[in-house]
């Protein structure tokens, strides 16, 4: 998602709890996108805090907010997942959604404009 926007010329925080960020970074860099890595642990309200504020210091704005998702609720059916893999799979997946649009909110609702696209 990062690097579709990226290929766009759209500017491109990416954000994740892995240093993977880094890598898609250099990624989006070295095809002449414009890019910034920031790791954070959007599990928690705080995280998804300092994502914007990382956001607001380097780009002075927030325009898109992507939450692009997904645990590991795919690897086996639904039926065999077990009370404590549910509620992994939704503090993984769900809450990070949640915490990041609730922190970007005040932001662009100051701005009266922005985009939230939830994948």
């Amino acid at each position: 998602m990062a690097t579709a926007v990226a290929a766009e010329a759209g500017t491109v925080l990416a954000v994740d709890l892995s240093p993977l960020v880094h890598e898609v970074v250099e990624e989006i860099v070295s095809s002449g996108g414009k890019a910034a890595a920031f790791e954070a642990n959007l599990e928690t309200y705080e995280g998804a805090e300092s994502m914007v504020k990382e956001a607001m210091k380097l780009f002075k704005r927030v325009d898109v907010l992507i939450n692009n998702v997904g645990g590991t609720i795919w690897t086996k059916p639904f039926d065999q997942y077990g009370v404590d893999e549910i509620e992994k799979e939704v503090r993984r997946s769900l809450y990070p959604t949640l915490w990041c649009c609730r922190a970007v909110l005040p932001v662009m609702i100051k701005k009266k404009k922005g985009t939230i696209v939830n994948v």
